[in-house]
């Protein structure tokens, strides 16, 4: 009779369990789509706000600076489930890049911040997509900025 009850609890305590685990299971699943939500969120912000002082920046002739913040919009759009506002990006970016005259000034340190987002964008699996009309406006920066 003890043995029975032994192994009656036992087998009461591995149901227990396997429902614990599954429970913790769809927990770790919520955690998980919540954090992709809000990564998305963030991206969408950034994307957004940096869109804005891109716009801003190329309104007041201020086009390196343009150009740097368009870059990092791009950046995030890309990172989006579904990419926002490439269009514009697109038609904005290449206008700015060819609005840059040789020479214009721009920090070494916001120099290496644009390299490094055109490193995180061409190492996108979409960068295929924008390949064509970005890579020559990127060129175009590049050749024409000046490093302080």
């Amino acid at each position: 009779v003890l043995i029975t009850i032994v192994l009656g609890w036992q087998i009461y305590n591995a149901i227990e369990m396997k429902q614990k685990i599954n429970e913790l299971e769809t927990l770790k699943n919520q955690f998980a789509d919540q954090k992709d939500t809000l990564e998305q969120l963030s991206h969408k912000t950034k994307h957004g706000v940096l869109l804005t002082w891109g716009t801003d920046s190329a309104r007041a002739n201020h086009f390196p600076a343009a150009f740097r913040y368009y870059v990092s919009s791009l950046k995030y759009s890309m990172l989006l489930k579904e990419p926002l506002n490439i269009d514009v990006i697109q038609r904005d970016l290449v206008l700015i890049s060819q609005k840059i005259k040789k020479g214009d000034n721009l920090k070494k340190e916001i120099f290496d911040y644009v390299i490094n987002e055109d490193k995180e964008i061409r190492s996108l699996p979409n960068y295929i997509y924008i390949k064509s009309w970005y890579e020559p406006s990127f060129e175009k920066f590049i050749s024409n900025v000046n490093i302080e």
